[in-house]
């Protein structure tokens, strides 16, 4: 039996804070798939995520979905592993599309961990405490197991050993047979994967060395493979592979020297490898390396007067690209890659909390806690070579008549030209490291408050403030937090509990603003008259050739703030929020209706040309806002239900959410000054609206049956999932030439699209088998949509995906996946 959880810290009242909390029972019975966090939390309220390996165009990735908490922005979540902050704040809004200035988007959550290691997941989403920070959507605390302390036939240790696989040709691929679309569905690109293997490799020791002196170990690995052709009219020869492998290394050691003492150190190595190429492209080969090391050390010690909580930990996170070429050409075939960029992350956090013992007076109850929270951040983007595009600033054109190519390479060293074109425009991003730190400080204080009434009913209270504050941007906000709830008289198990809160959280200031603006700013653009001129640098105005060619498309990159980041105000969610908890015996019911305003919103738009900056620029502001209403509703049982030795456990969820925003992420991957077609009007991308990313209603039941008979175990467990209709901007049509309010058949074609109901059924049927005193063998059989239902569905760059030539304010139409299976077979003892 596995051992119950002790969760350590300040005392921590049920102020309907909590989407839900998938336990290990949860984790063990449910489909896994990839094995990831998010993948575990769609069975909870309120959580909203869409993922590219659910798709019928790419089944084979790995990496998990980004997740929207409370209507709030992926990249702005708070993921907490054993306590210890796992934020990518490098660039987690990233790009939609691989570019010369930006790069793939790693995971918002920067370690992909596998949730075998873990004992339970809960979702904070309302009336969270002033003890969590650096958030405005909501907080997801993964909590490590500890090791069993139970001595069966090996001296108290144990190990688990599995494999998982699927395959596409365990997989039913939808497609769409008439979509406008139909070129990305090319299998020379990672958008369509016909084919793909994937494997799920876990391992796992625990025990105690000594009695007070525990161990967990794990590794575990995904790695799918996704056979692809390099050219979309090419043959078997020219097939190449594109792979995703996650590793996970973890351990750790809890000690427990003294009744009143328990230390803690743990260690995850957690790398992440995705391999691509650009397809039609050869030497176009790449690599996205992402993840990297979590180390923590914690101190927990009960004093006469209360509970002093210690932590400090280090990380490494990495978001970088490794490319085979340095160039990027299309004069002679197409040729090249973006260059490599060396991306880091170094977090060093030291956290002391204090909870005081109780105070009580009679029918008052006091709760005091403080803690003060320091982040040292250092951050580098190394770009290793200089990176050259031929291709920035339009096509080649032809070379004029009584003019020829001398048939040597440019003065960059790089073939620009042949028998008849030439470049006659070229950047380059220069080599270079761009490093700087940051200090980062949270202060909280929160008192909590109860007083019972006895016949009257329990009436609690929570009062917390919290200051956060950086040198980055050189803000100190003060955020001000209040929970208030009532209990009625009745006993424990039919109790009704009345929740309030109003509360503002501020957001984590994001690495990627700095980044961005020093990669365009880094950006130089070249000129040349005629086929065999050397490049000149572009000055501040435009150049003077007398050969009749455009050079007006091409600038050195400017970003602006103002005049420095710091004009930057931290962008902040207001919440409004009310809710009942009512016990029904063993049955518990949650409902809550939340209301969040987020204000100060990063967004960008684009300025004209002006005396001082001539070609495009960039300008970040506060000028993005949002408003969501939320309804959950939440019912399951405590305890099992038992029918014939069989113990049933259920959940059941609803959620509405109506979430409005009038910007899309501060992510720039495409000009807002192009034109485009949205809804059959010409007008730009800055003039579209932002994405709708509301799903409206969604109804989730899960469902748990197990039966032991004499040595083995059955598993049966469902999840059934409803999603109502709702609305996305989609592209309908590529570009075909130049755009204009004359030729909108050469335009991006945009329109508003309203997506069906959604059913789905996905289930396991588990068999454990004990073939001696514990020593255990266990196959788990998972189907995805067992009724191989036919869902559309979008994807976007959003999902993590690069899709080529779409903008991350618009997606593209698809299936979802059809009827999957996955096998898992393992031994435990």
């Amino acid at each position: 039996m596995l051992d119950k959880v002790i969760v350590h810290g300040y005392k921590e009242r049920d102020y309907n804070s909590s989407a839900g909390k998938v336990d290990r029972r949860m984790l063990e019975s449910a489909p896994s798939g990839n094995g990831d966090i998010v993948s575990a939390l769609k069975v909870l309220p309120n959580i909203q995520s869409n993922s590219a390996s659910s798709t019928s165009k790419t089944p084979g990735e790995i990496s998990p979905a980004n997740l929207s908490i409370s209507g709030g922005l992926p990249y702005q979540n708070n993921f907490l592993l054993d306590g210890f902050e796992i934020n990518n704040d490098i660039d987690p809004a990233g790009s939609s599309s691989n570019t010369q200035p930006r790069q793939r988007s790693a995971l918002s959550q920067g370690l992909n961990v596998d949730t075998s290691l873990l004992e339970s997941i809960q979702v904070l989403d309302s009336n969270v405490s002033a003890a969590y920070g650096r958030f405005s959507g909501g907080v997801v605390e993964a909590n490590i197991r500890k090791p069993r302390t139970d001595k069966g036939i090996t001296k108290g240790w144990h190990a688990n050993l599995s494999w998982a696989y699927t395959s596409s040709a365990m997989t039913k691929y939808y497609e769409l047979k008439s979509s406008a679309l139909a070129e990305l569905g090319s299998s020379s690109n990672e958008n369509y994967q016909p084919n793909f293997y994937k494997h799920l490799v876990r391992a796992s020791l625990e025990g105690y060395i000594t009695k007070n002196l525990g161990l967990i170990a794990s590794y575990s690995t995904v790695r799918s493979i996704i056979p692809l052709q390099s050219y979309s009219n090419g043959t078997s020869e020219q097939k190449q592979d594109q792979k995703r492998i996650s590793d996970n290394y973890y351990f750790k050691l809890n000690y427990n020297p003294t009744q009143n003492l328990t230390l803690e150190y743990s260690f995850g190595f957690m790398p992440q490898d995705n391999t691509y190429f650009t397809p039609n492209f050869k030497n176009s080969r790449y690599t996205m390396r992402q993840g990297g090391i979590q180390s923590g050390l914690k101190a927990l010690y009960q004093t006469n007067i209360g509970l002093w909580s210690n932590t400090l930990s280090y990380s490494r996170l990495e978001n970088s690209r490794l490319s085979d070429a340095n160039y990027y050409t299309m004069i002679n075939g197409s040729e090249g890659q973006y260059g490599s960029v060396k991306q880091t992350q170094n977090n060093i956090n030291l956290k002391t909390e204090f909870s005081f013992s109780p105070l009580t007076l009679k029918i008052f109850t006091q709760n005091f806690s403080t803690g003060l929270e320091l982040i040292y951040q250092d951050a580098t983007r190394n770009r290793i070579q200089d990176s050259y595009m031929y291709i920035y600033g339009g096509t080649p054109q032809a070379i004029p008549v009584g003019s020829s190519w001398n048939g040597l390479p440019d003065s960059f060293g790089f073939i620009s030209a042949n028998a008849t074109q030439f470049y006659h425009t070229m950047g380059i991003i220069k080599a270079g490291k761009t490093s700087f730190d940051t200090f980062t400080y949270g202060i909280y204080a929160e008192d909590d408050m109860s007083f019972d009434f006895g016949r009257g009913g329990e009436i609690k209270a929570r009062f917390g403030l919290r200051l956060d504050g950086d040198n980055y941007m050189s803000k100190h906000k003060l955020a001000p937090r209040f929970s208030l709830s009532y209990a009625t008289p009745a006993q424990k198990e039919w109790q009704s509990t009345l929740t309030f809160g109003a509360n503002r959280y501020y957001s984590r200031n994001l690495l990627a603003y700095r980044f961005y603006s020093d990669a365009l700013n880094n950006r130089r653009a070249y000129y040349r008259c005629a086929v065999n001129d050397a490049w000149i640098e572009l000055g501040s105005s435009t150049p003077s050739c007398n050969n009749g060619l455009n050079y007006a498309t091409i600038s050195n990159g400017v970003v602006k703030t103002g005049n420095r980041l710091r004009d930057l105000e931290v962008p902040y969610d207001d919440e409004l929020m009310g809710g009942i908890n009512q016990n029904l015996g063993i049955f518990s019911v949650r409902f809550k209706y939340i209301h969040r305003e987020g204000k100060n919103q990063i967004t960008t738009s684009s300025l004209a040309s002006t005396s001082e900056y001539w070609g495009s620029t960039y300008m970040w502001g506060n000028d993005g806002a949002s408003k969501s209403d939320i309804i959950s509703f939440i019912l399951q049982n405590t305890t099992p239900l038992l029918t014939w030795g069989v113990k049933h456990f259920y959940l059941f969820a609803l959620d509405w959410n109506n979430t409005k925003r009038n910007f899309n992420t501060h992510s720039a991957d495409y000009d807002l000054g192009d034109n485009i077609v949205y809804n059959g009007v010409f007008t730009t991308y800055e003039n579209m609206p932002a994405q709708k990313y509301n799903q409206p209603i969604t109804l989730k039941l899960s469902t748990t049956h197990t039966l032991s008979i004499s040595r083995t175990k059955w598993l049966w467990n469902n999840f059934f999932s409803w999603r109502g209709k709702y609305q996305r901007i989609v592209l309908d049509r590529l570009s075909a030439g130049t755009c204009s309010a004359t030729n909108t058949n050469g335009c991006y074609h945009f329109s508003d699209k309203t997506l069906g109901n959604i059913f789905n059924w996905d289930m396991r049927l588990g068999l454990e088998v004990d073939l001696y005193k514990g020593q255990t063998l266990y196959v788990n059989f998972d189907i995805y949509n067992v009724l191989n239902s036919k869902n559309l569905v979008t994807l976007s760059g959003e999902d993590g995906v690069l899709l080529y030539g779409v903008p991350s304010n618009a997606a593209v139409l698809g299936y979802s996946l059809g009827r999957q299976f996955w096998t898992q077979v393992g031994y435990k003892f």
